[in-house]
């Protein structure tokens, strides 16, 4: 959380030690993804952390109606700034051709659509898992990144099977 010490007007961010202290893989991209959501929430959200007087203030904004919508802006903010869509679109070509180019995977690829449309799923499974590897962030967080704008890398996916090919179009 971001909390505004009230005698100084400094912001400070603390995190779960038991996050913060967790070394593995998965540990460290919660780590990450939590960090980067209390930055953007400073940088998003400053008006509202200042506005904050104690406890009582803390939990109305917690319970007010908009509390989602803040929360959905900085988590999408954070996997912005931890997957950047310029980036995030380089490794993307390369892990998809380093799937989509495999011999196997390749000679179903210009064989029809259908079989294309076989191997979509299998192939977005492993560019989330080595792109989330790549970006030090989950799974979960580099597939809903994959999906959005402006990046679109799974409708990229899509038309390149579409087509048969092995490098993302």
């Amino acid at each position: 959380m971001v909390l505004r010490d009230v005698g100084s007007g400094g912001l400070f961010i603390y995190i779960d030690e038991d996050l913060a202290d967790n070394d593995t893989p998965n540990g460290l991209a919660r780590y990450r993804m939590t960090v980067a959501e209390e930055l953007a929430h400073i940088r998003l959200h400053r008006p509202l952390i200042e506005a904050i007087q104690g406890p009582d203030d803390f939990r109305k904004l917690h319970s007010h109606p908009q509390w989602t919508e803040i929360e959905r802006n900085a988590k999408k903010f954070a996997a912005m700034l931890l997957m950047p869509t310029q980036p995030l679109m380089v490794e993307a070509r390369e892990v998809y051709h380093q799937i989509a180019g495999q011999p196997q995977i390749r000679e179903q690829l210009t064989k029809s659509i259908s079989a294309s449309k076989r191997w979509e799923p299998h192939i977005k499974k492993r560019l989330d898992i080595e792109m989330a590897k790549r970006f030090e962030v989950s799974e979960m967080a580099m597939h809903y990144r994959l999906g959005e704008w402006p990046a679109e890398v799974y409708k990229h996916v899509e038309r390149a099977l579409e087509s048969g090919s092995d490098t993302l179009l």
